[in-house]
C-alpha cells in the first residue's frame, strides 16, 4: 500500500517518475511481502514483472503514453500486500521437496522407535515367572530408548511440517535423525 501512495505523491507533485522506478518500486514492496523460498520469489516476482508489461503494453495499444500505462497496470494489478498474499498461499502447498525425499529424515527415528518398541513387547511377553535385575534393567533400557526414539520421532515430524514455510527447519529434521542415528551407535539407549 505504501508503494503506491509513494508513488502517487511523487506524480501528483510534479516529479517526474519515470517506468522502470514505478515497476522497482511496485516489485521491491511485493517482494518483500513474500514468505517464499528465495527461488519461488524469484518466480513470482518474474511472473508479476511480465504481468506489468503486458498489462502496460495492452494499454499503451488503447493510445496511452508508457507512463500512464504503466501506472494504470499497476493500479489493476492491486496492492503489493495481496498480491504477494495470493502467492504465499499458493507456496504453503506446494514445496520443492516432495514424497519420500521430504519425509526421510522422519523415516530414520520411526523405524529405530519400531524396533525399540518391538523389543520392549518382546521382552515384556517373556518375563512371565518374575523379573531378574537383569530384566528389570533389560526392560528400562528397552523403555528409555522407545521414549528417546519417541521424542526424536516427534520432533521430526514436526521439523517436516515447519520445513513447509520455512526450509532451515529441514535442519533439524536431520539433526534429530542424527541423533537417533547417534543413540544407536552409542548405544546408549
Amino acid at each position: 500500500m505504501g508503494a503506491i501512495q509513494i508513488l502517487r505523491r511523487r506524480h501528483s507533485a510534479g516529479d517526474p517518475v519515470s517506468e522502470n522506478d514505478q515497476i522497482s518500486t511496485y516489485l521491491d514492496a511485493v517482494g518483500s511481502a513474500l514468505q517464499l523460498p528465495r527461488p519461488q520469489r524469484r518466480r513470482a516476482v518474474e511472473e508479476i514483472r511480465n504481468h506489468l508489461d503486458d498489462g502496460a503494453t495492452a494499454h499503451m495499444r488503447d493510445g496511452l503514453p508508457r507512463a500512464q500505462a504503466v501506472a494504470l497496470a499497476i493500479t489493476e494489478l492491486g496492492e503489493p500486500e495481496f498480491v504477494a498474499a495470493g502467492f504465499n498461499d499458493e507456496g504453503e502447498h506446494g514445496s520443492e521437496f516432495t514424497g519420500v525425499r521430504r519425509w526421510l529424515p522422519v523415516l530414520v527415528p520411526v523405524c529405530l522407535f519400531t524396533v525399540r518398541a518391538s523389543f520392549l513387547a518382546w521382552s515384556a511377553v517373556w518375563i512371565l515367572d518374575g523379573w531378574t535385575v537383569g530384566e528389570r534393567t533389560a526392560q528400562l533400557h528397552y523403555l528409555l530408548g522407545v521414549a528417546l526414539m519417541g521424542l526424536l520421532s516427534y520432533g521430526a515430524y514436526v521439523s517436516v511440517k515447519r520445513s513447509q514455510r520455512d526450509a532451515t527447519w529441514r535442519w533439524a529434521a536431520w539433526a534429530c535423525a542424527g541423533l537417533a542415528l547417534g543413540a544407536v551407535a552409542l548405544r546408549a539407549f
